[in-house]
């Protein structure tokens, strides 16, 4: 087992994700299509996971649902979402991209890989050719079930719902560590 390595690996990511968030939402491309940050998550999220209800989404989002309803609110409204009634669940609302939303996530997308593809222009092809097996590498550690790899549960795989409170889930992950 790689405990210490992989540990190490874990650390130097979660370092990296916040300038990674801050090249993708920061500015230029998110605010010309004027969402927020939040609205913005929400988004992309309904469009990985169409069908997901409301509390799911707020649980990933980490916001309450008074503060989804409101982000969903927005959504519906500038016609990227749509809401519908579970199938055998009349209370429970479920969430879909409308195929604006569509539109505007490869808007989003050209944008940014053209901004992201400034700063790598620096990097020679061998460089580029290692952060792509790294992207690959990532891919398959975070959407095991889109690569054909087996599934691991992992702390970092479930989202709190799936464990308990979020107190649990604070638990155990100090218990891994």
């Amino acid at each position: 087992m790689h405990t210490e390595e992989s540990r190490e690996v874990a650390a130097q990511l979660l370092q990296l994700a916040p300038l990674f968030g801050r090249e993708v939402y920061g500015g230029g491309p998110r605010e010309r299509c004027g969402l927020s940050l939040c609205q913005l998550q929400a988004l992309g999220w309904v469009q990985r996971e169409p069908g997901m209800n409301m509390t799911a989404l707020a649980d990933r989002l980490g916001i309450s649902r008074q503060q989804l309803s409101r982000t969903a609110d927005l959504l519906v409204e500038r016609g990227l979402i749509e809401r519908y009634p579970h199938p055998s669940n009349r209370r429970e609302i479920l969430l879909r991209p409308s195929p604006k939303a569509g539109q505007l996530r490869e808007t989003m997308i050209a944008a940014l890989s053209d901004r992201l593809g400034e700063r790598l222009e620096a990097l020679s092809v061998a460089d580029l050719q290692i952060l792509e097996e790294g992207c690959e590498l990532l891919r398959r550690v975070l959407m095991p079930e889109q690569s054909g790899a087996p599934k691991k549960e992992c702390a970092l795989q479930q989202k709190p719902s799936d464990c308990g409170s979020r107190e649990e889930w604070a638990k155990r992950e100090e218990k891994e560590r």
